[in-house]
């Protein structure tokens, strides 16, 4: 087939690949039409956050889902996905955090000889401080090796003490003196 060109610029008959190197440039793509595979190894392909800004509170000892999760669709199953989570946790006596792919256990240390070894953030004692609120933090560089739903969230521990609260101190006061904070959760998928 000969190339052509009309009247308003419009050029046929150019098979794929048939023309040369540098001649198509990024700003001549359309948007978002470039694929994992072009993008390269390390770029990121979503992104998807989940916010708690209320409150969570507890009175029982052990793990607890907070409300902080999140659900991503991995595009490929060689992918990777990035973890990075805020928590603002209270309590009585001792508090510890852990990040869990569905129910798994994920980002955790050794087993120790009495310690819990599905623990993502070790543990805070409050000492009984009614003001006080502990912030874990943390990222994890996860491989899942699925292209089906996931879901990452994060559970709060408690151990002993009365109360156990995400985002405000135990009190729960609106002493000037206290404050809220947020929890969040963000995962991205990273091209392998």
């Amino acid at each position: 087939m000969a190339i052509t060109i009309n009247g308003t610029g419009t050029l046929t008959g150019v098979s794929v690949g048939g023309l040369p190197d540098g001649i198509v440039d990024t700003d001549m793509l359309a948007a978002k039409a470039a694929t994992a595979p072009k993008l390269g190894n390390g770029a990121i392909l979503q992104v998807v956050q989940t916010v708690k800004t209320d409150v969570f509170s507890t009175t029982s000892n052990g793990f607890h889902d907070i409300g902080v999760n999140v659900a991503i669709t991995p595009s490929s199953s060689s992918n990777k996905i990035l973890i990075h989570y805020d928590c603002n946790v209270s309590g009585h006596d001792l508090s510890m955090v852990r990040l869990l792919r569905d129910s798994t256990s994920i980002g955790i240390g050794d087993a120790g000889d009495a310690n819990m070894q599905r623990i993502t953030q070790g543990g805070q004692y409050q000492g009984g401080n009614d003001d006080k609120v502990a912030v874990y933090s943390g990222s994890f560089l996860d491989s899942p090796s699925s292209t089906s739903s996931i879901t990452y969230k994060l559970q709060a521990y408690k151990y002993g003490g009365t109360t156990l609260r995400v985002n405000t101190p135990v009190n729960n006061s609106n002493a000037s003196y206290t404050g809220r904070g947020i929890s969040t959760i963000t995962v991205m998928e990273v091209a392998a």
